[in-house]
């Protein structure tokens, strides 16, 4: 039978600057999750399975999209964000037609 020990306590004053790391750690990975599944959801990838309305409730394809290793997804973002650069150049060019359009009509109205 096992006498009373005292109980060590976890966190030791040597310890202590390991734990708060570690726990410093957790709330920063976290976080980059939480930031990763914001993108996600922002972005046109997450809009369209909300339009899809596949049969997956919102929650699964989060912790889907959570699941997928990081290496994936940060490919992933890379290209929405190479899609949305491409959009912004085409919003451009299309406000410079329209532009070029109402200055015409202007010079020969």
């Amino acid at each position: 039978m096992v006498k009373n020990k005292q109980l060590q306590p976890l966190v030791t004053s040597s310890t202590s600057h390991l734990w708060r790391r570690s726990r410093w750690k957790s709330s920063h990975q976290l976080r980059r999750i939480n930031e990763n599944s914001d993108w996600f959801e922002r972005s046109f990838v997450g809009g369209a399975f909300k339009e899809l309305d596949s049969g997956v409730d919102e929650e699964t394809w989060k912790k889907n999209w959570s699941l997928v290793p990081v290496k994936k997804r940060n490919r992933i973002e890379e290209k929405v964000k190479s899609v949305q650069a491409d959009e912004l150049k085409t919003m451009w060019e299309k406000i410079d037609v329209v532009h070029e359009a109402r200055s015409l009509m202007a010079k020969y109205v």
